[in-house]
């Protein structure tokens, strides 16, 4: 398992025996977080008496297509709940299957996430961002829930924070917050939710 900050940033690795055998699902009803050097596991939803635990072994916010290629690393095809309703074109905006702009623009976005922040400014990143979303959704504005705008905003928050870019840091971790998380996780007691939470309010200048 990766151990990594609220921001996504890996800081190391963790083989943990018992964790290890919680199986994947898409819409999982638990989630680990480390707490110091301690791995902790959290129920995300009601749990009924012997039902299987399951974790994410991908970011579940991601699209179906994308979660499932990630997966192939794993050497299986995840036949969740939430992946057959995907798999047939039910999406979380309530459209249908992103058009083909709208895919070859997500497929950017991704590509943003992974340039080297040394030779990448944020403003040049958050101005390609903002650029792609408008040729990939023209005329409307880019879904809050669609991938991979919630990575990338907690990825550009990170690095204006990095600059110490506070007014930026702030405004991208209030949309995280307040705007982005809740099209995600309904529940206002979501862990991710509650986590991305307590790391807005310790943001410290």
């Amino acid at each position: 398992m990766s151990i990594a900050s609220p921001e996504g940033t890996v800081l190391g690795s963790c083989l943990e025996p018992f964790a290890a055998l919680m199986n994947h699902s898409c819409d999982p009803n638990s989630a680990f977080f480390f707490e110091g050097p301690e791995l902790r596991v959290r129920s995300t939803k009601t749990i009924t008496a012997g039902e299987e635990l399951t974790i994410s072994y991908t970011d579940p916010t991601e699209s179906f297509d994308f979660r499932q290629k990630q997966l192939s690393n794993y050497y299986f095809i995840c036949k969740c709940k939430k992946c057959e309703k995907e798999g047939l074109g039910e999406w979380r905006t309530g459209d249908t299957e992103p058009n083909r702009p709208t895919k070859e623009s997500q497929h950017m976005l991704r590509a943003l996430l992974q340039l080297d922040p040394e030779t990448t400014s944020p403003e040049a990143l958050e101005a390609s961002a903002s650029r792609i979303c408008r040729e990939g959704c023209p005329g409307k504005r880019w879904p809050r829930d669609l991938p991979p705008m919630h990575s990338l905003q907690i990825h550009l928050a990170q690095l204006y924070r990095e600059r110490l870019n506070w007014p930026k840091v702030y405004s991208l971790w209030l949309k995280t917050c307040f705007e982005t998380d809740p099209s995600i996780w309904e529940s206002q007691y979501s862990l991710r939710r509650v986590e991305h939470f307590m790391h807005y309010i310790n943001v410290e200048v």
